[in-house]
C-alpha cells in the first residue's frame, strides 16, 4: 500500500513523528540537530556554562529555545588535572502519556594529568528516570577543561548558515550550490579587489594600468615597474686626494668608475704611464693632471706606473663610483 501521508483524506492524520520524518529526510540523516543561523552561542563564567537562545530542527523536531540554559560543569576532584566533558541534548518521552520534551545533560569525564590522555564520552543510552524513554542524544558541545581554565572544546552542531548538507539530504545539491556560489562570488570580488589594488600601486609607480586589466598585463607591468626601479636606482660613492708614491707600478679597481683624475706632484722617473683596458696616457711633468671615466674602458683595474730613467712618480688622485 502507497500511503500519502500528507495528501487530503477528510480527517486529521498527519502525526508529529510524520513531520518530524519528513524534516529528517529533508536535513539528511547526519544532520540531526541543526540550528538556524547563529543562535545557542556558548559562554564561560568559571565552570559554568550558558546556552543562549535560539531554534533549530533536532532529531526532526522544531525547537525554539526561549531562555538562555546555564549548566555547571562540576569540581575538580585533583589539581592541576583535566577532565573532558560534554553537553549532549536528550529527546525524551514520557511513557505514560507520550508527550515529548528535550533537555541539556552534563556528561562529566574522568580526570587525566595530561590533556591528551582525556578520551571521548560515550553517549548516554537511557534516562535516567523510570518515566521517561531516551528517543535520541545529541552531542551539543565537547571541550577538554582543566582544573583551572577551559583548554579547548568544538561546538558539535551544524548550522543553516553555511552549512554542508549530508549526502543523502534532498537538499544537498542545492544548498552546496548556493554556498559553493557565494564562497565563488566572495573569492572572485576579492580577486577583483586586489587587482585593482595592484593595478593602482604600478601606475603610482609610473607605468599606467587600468583597474580593470587582465592578470597578464598586470604581470607584465609588475616586470615593468621592477625594470624602472633598477634604472632609477642610482648611488655614487668616492673621494679626492688619495696620495701615490711609487717606483713601480700600482693598481686602482674602477669597475663602476666614472670618474678618475690623477695629478703629478712629483716625477723623478722619465714620465708615469696610466693603463685602463685600452686606454693609455702617459704624463712627464710635474702638475700635469688627466681626467677620464673608466668605465667607457670596460675595465676592472686602473694601473699607475713609473717608467724610463730609474725614479719615483709621487701624486695624488679623485675617483667617483656610480652604481
Amino acid at each position: 500500500m502507497f500511503d500519502l501521508i500528507t495528501a487530503h483524506k477528510a480527517r486529521a492524520h498527519v502525526t508529529s513523528e510524520d513531520e518530524a520524518a519528513r524534516i529528517r529526510g529533508l536535513m539528511g540523516a547526519d544532520n540531526d540537530f541543526v540550528v538556524f543561523g547563529n543562535g545557542m552561542d556558548i559562554t564561560f563564567d568559571s565552570m559554568k556554562i550558558t546556552i543562549g537562545t535560539g531554534e533549530g530542527f533536532m532529531n526532526g523536531r522544531y525547537f525554539r529555545l526561549t531562555e538562555p540554559v546555564e549548566l555547571q560543569l562540576g569540581e575538580f576532584e585533583k589539581a592541576n588535572t583535566y577532565r573532558r566533558d560534554s553537553i549532549v541534548l536528550e529527546l525524551l518521552e514520557n511513557v505514560e502519556t507520550g508527550e515529548e520534551h528535550a533537555e541539556f545533560v552534563v556528561v562529566k569525564g574522568a580526570e587525566y594529568s595530561s590533556k591528551s590522555a582525556c578520551i571521548k564520552n560515550e553517549m548516554p543510552t537511557e534516562s535516567g528516570n523510570d518515566k521517561e524513554k531516551l528517543l535520541g542524544c545529541f552531542l551539543f558541545y565537547d571541550a577538554v577543561f582543566s582544573s583551572t581554565t577551559l583548554y579547548s572544546g568544538t561546538a558539535n552542531i551544524v548550522f543553516i548558515k553555511g552549512v554542508v548538507w549530508a549526502e543523502d539530504s534532498i537538499l544537498k545539491l542545492q544548498m552546496k550550490t548556493n554556498v559553493t556560489d557565494g564562497m565563488v562570488s566572495n573569492l572572485q570580488k576579492s580577486f577583483q579587489d586586489g587587482c585593482k589594488k595592484i593595478a593602482k600601486a604600478c601606475t603610482d609607480k609610473g607605468v599606467s594600468t587600468a583597474d580593470n586589466a587582465s592578470p597578464d598585463t598586470i604581470a607584465t607591468n609588475i616586470g615593468k615597474v621592477f625594470q624602472k626601479g633598477k634604472e632609477s636606482f642610482h648611488t655614487t660613492y668616492g673621494g679626492s686626494g688619495y696620495e701615490f708614491d711609487t717606483n713601480g707600478t700600482i693598481t686602482i679597481p674602477v669597475k663602476y668608475c666614472s670618474y678618475f683624475k690623477i695629478t703629478l706632484n712629483e716625477i723623478g722617473a722619465s714620465f708615469c704611464t696610466i693603463e685602463c683596458g685600452a686606454m693609455k696616457k702617459t704624463l712627464s711633468k710635474a702638475g700635469e693632471s688627466f681626467s677620464f671615466a673608466p668605465v667607457d674602458f670596460n675595465s676592472s683595474y686602473l694601473k699607475i706606473a713609473a717608467g724610463g730613467a730609474s725614479g719615483k712618480v709621487k701624486g695624488k688622485y679623485d675617483v667617483q663610483y656610480s652604481i
